[in-house]
């Protein structure tokens, strides 16, 4: 037998060998994941807590023993903070409220933009949908380009 063909069969051997290696990792992946989510679901169920994942899934999940795995979606807010919209004064009007007064307010009528700007620490998108809103009940009467109470 020839080298080349030796290595060619070796090569070949190789190749068969790591395409078998790799379904069976796909499909410990998968019963990886179905074992958590079945532990995740009993845990839910019975009431306790869920323990950390083991060494195996994090590595498998490509990371070191050491590191905590990372979570989908928004971070965690700390305890001591608040969303912005909890953040206001109870009694102060709300953004609707708000452009309904300073439209009232101004008796010759008053643009779309002028609106946006006597408005302030409200974002532009919220006062343009509360001023659509205002149109759609018919609180508000848009005239050439202006709006008027109606």
């Amino acid at each position: 037998m020839n080298t080349l063909e030796q290595i060619a069969e070796e090569k070949a051997k190789l190749q068969e060998r790591i395409t078998k290696l790799n379904a069976e990792l796909e499909t410990a992946g998968i019963r990886l994941t179905e074992l958590e989510t079945a532990e995740r679901v009993l845990a839910r169920f019975s009431g306790q807590t869920r323990a950390a994942p083991s060494a195996l899934a994090l590595q498998a999940n490509g990371e070191n023993g050491s590191a905590r795995p990372r979570r989908r979606g928004r971070p965690r807010r700390n305890a001591d903070t608040q969303p912005s919209s909890l953040n206001k004064e109870p009694d102060s009007p709300s953004v609707s409220d708000r452009v309904l007064a300073v439209v009232n307010f101004a008796a010759a009528g008053m643009t779309k933009q002028a609106v946006i700007q006597a408005i302030s620490n409200a974002r532009p998108n919220v006062i343009g949908r509360a001023i659509q809103r205002h149109l759609q009940a018919q609180r508000l009467v848009e005239r050439d380009g202006a709006l008027y109470a109606a």
